[in-house]
């Protein structure tokens, strides 16, 4: 079985899909975090904890949305959550739409 065999296979699995937004929103968070010149003892230092929990953060390790609106608090981003049917798109999109620049807030964009 190829690896696109089992992707296709586990696509609708509710435990892989919960890996993938887990994975996805942490790669958001961390290219957030880059993009402001941060360092994750600088973001752990803001939010009051250790950069070890900063690294569980990254690392997907169960990450809550009370903990999301933490870290994106300490990176003041005032974001939004977008779930995209790739059934739809047949592709994964982050970005950061023309309409929120007026806003200055950020858009996670989350694939579903």
């Amino acid at each position: 079985m190829t690896l696109k065999d089992l992707l296709g296979k586990y696509k609708y699995d509710y435990e892989f899909i919960y890996e993938k937004l887990k994975f996805d929103l942490s790669e958001q968070l961390k290219k957030i975090m880059e993009d402001k010149g941060l360092t994750k003892k600088e973001l752990a230092e803001r939010m009051g904890v250790s950069p070890s929990y900063i690294t569980k953060i990254f690392g997907a390790d169960n990450i809550s949305l009370k903990t999301v609106a933490k870290v994106l608090a300490a990176l003041e981003v005032d974001a939004t959550i977008k779930l995209i049917d790739l059934n739809k798109t047949g592709e994964i999109k982050v970005f950061r739409p023309k309409e929120a620049e007026k806003y200055e807030s950020d858009t996670l964009l989350f694939a579903g």
